[in-house]
């Protein structure tokens, strides 16, 4: 299992607004993939998306 799961909340570790996990990339066999994290965020108000290493993401307390 990868080191986050949809719901949660994270951000950069460099620095970046709140954002949610809303998928997680997954292998065609159905296993978590390790790498990639798609995110969404509300800013200015409208739902932005995009998608980080999980390597550069950490649980936003």
């Amino acid at each position: 299992m990868g080191k986050f799961k949809i719901g949660d909340q994270v951000a950069l570790k460099s620095g970046s607004p709140t954002m949610t996990v809303s998928d997680i990339s997954m292998n065609l066999n159905g296993t978590q993939e390790t790498g990639f994290v798609h995110v969404s965020w509300y800013s200015d108000g409208k739902v932005n998306r995009d998608e980080f290493h999980e390597d550069a993401l950490e649980i936003d307390e």
